[in-house]
């Protein structure tokens, strides 16, 4: 290779390597200091999720939810903006609202590589724009807030789900937290967002030392064969490289999880026949 042609293709490569650095620190970068960014909209048309018979877990969600109560409201969707290495991540949401309990359920599908998984929501959205949220997930855990309580139960079965998030919305109700009235679409879409808008950035402190991490060992890889060799295909290489791997390690651990939460909700599913619905508003 002549040195004119060399300096062309080491040019490239750097080139390469900083529009691939750039687009997958940056995303990364802003959740750890301003926090994910959450929209969603949808429109009211009962029929639009009736389920199509392409996708069983949905149609069992929503068979389960109707014997609750719950009534089909429309589809809908939400979307996450700086979402780890992602700058956007947007999920299918189908939602169903149970009218005289005042109460919403939703279920939210995502892309490869949790496709096929079908996540479920209780929300009940409060006069005074406070937010009950109770949802499925790997572990127990809580959120409480003002204005805010956050419930993730380690369950996917829809029956103990509800029946949670029933007794949750009775302990509110019993402080003094009253349900709002309008049990429209657009009622549960505006809550979520002013709930997430009320928590965003919550979550900047645990990723940073991930990223800090992550971003450390990558600039050392990168620098350190720029100091010894200078302009050469070793260094845009070796970035490329290793953030390929970084981004591998973590498919290949949303692989994992997907397989993990496709299993558990299989699991708990199937106790759905068994599972008394006794208490359901």
């Amino acid at each position: 290779m002549d040195p004119e042609t060399e300096w062309f293709v080491i040019a490239a490569l750097w080139v390469a390597a900083a529009v691939w650095a750039a687009w997958n620190w940056v995303p990364y970068f802003l959740m750890c200091t301003v926090g994910t960014g959450y929209e969603s909209g949808g429109t009211e048309d009962p029929a639009a999720i009736e389920p199509d018979g392409t996708d069983p877990d949905y149609a069992g969600v929503f068979t389960t939810l109707r014997s609750l109560g719950y009534e089909p409201l429309g589809p809908g969707f939400m979307r996450l903006r700086f979402a780890g290495w992602q700058w956007a991540l947007r999920t299918r949401v189908q939602a169903f609202v149970h009218r005289p309990a005042r109460r919403f359920a939703f279920a939210q599908q995502y892309p490869f590589p949790l496709s096929g998984y079908t996540q479920v929501f209780f929300a009940t959205c409060w006069a005074d724009g406070r937010f009950l949220l109770t949802m499925s997930g790997p572990a127990d855990d809580a959120v409480r807030t003002e204005d805010d309580a956050i419930d993730v139960r380690a369950t996917d079965n829809v029956h103990e789900l509800e029946r949670h998030h029933r007794d949750a919305a009775d302990k509110l109700l019993s402080s003094g937290w009253r349900p709002d009235a309008d049990t429209s679409l657009d009622t549960l879409l505006a809550a979520a967002r002013e709930s997430h808008r009320r928590r965003r950035g919550q979550e900047c402190e645990g990723h940073r030392p991930v990223f800090v991490e992550l971003f450390a060992v990558w600039l050392a890889a990168t620098a350190m064969p720029t100091w010894f060799l200078g302009w050469s295909v070793v260094p845009p290489l070796a970035g490329i490289g290793i953030l390929a791997g970084f981004r591998g390690i973590d498919l290949n651990g949303k692989i994992t999880f997907a397989r993990a939460a496709r299993s558990r909700a299989a699991t708990d599913r199937a106790r759905e026949s068994h599972t008394s619905p006794t208490g359901a508003t």
